[in-house]
């Protein structure tokens, strides 16, 4: 129990939305955790992980580059948009995947 609750702390600490389960027989702890897209934008530009690109980009992959303003001083010339790039995954209301949703090529 004290291993359990140490572990879903350090989920909640890492910024992750923590939902425990517990089985019928109340034995077992299933732990459905959630993140919001700021922390998985902040974490993939970090660790430099590479996201799928529109189809009109050759569906390419490429590293994750938060969208950037720009500086007043220099006009904005160093503004650089890339969110437009990424391809947007979708998902149900629930939350979950189905078979439906997979590519039936790739089914």
């Amino acid at each position: 129990q004290i291993k359990r609750r140490c572990a879903m702390a350090a989920l909640r600490e890492a910024g992750l939305i923590v939902m425990p389960f517990y089985s019928r027989s109340g034995d077992k702890v299933f732990v459905k955790a959630a993140a919001d897209e700021q922390l998985l934008s902040q974490v993939a530009e970090t660790s430099k992980h590479k996201l799928e690109l529109k189809p009109q980009y050759l569906s390419g992959f490429a590293e994750y580059k938060s969208d950037y303003v720009g500086r007043r001083e220099l006009n904005y010339s160093d503004r650089r948009m890339c969110s437009h790039l990424y391809k947007v995954h979708s998902e149900h209301e629930d939350g979950v995947h189905t078979d439906e949703d997979k590519d039936p090529e790739n089914a």
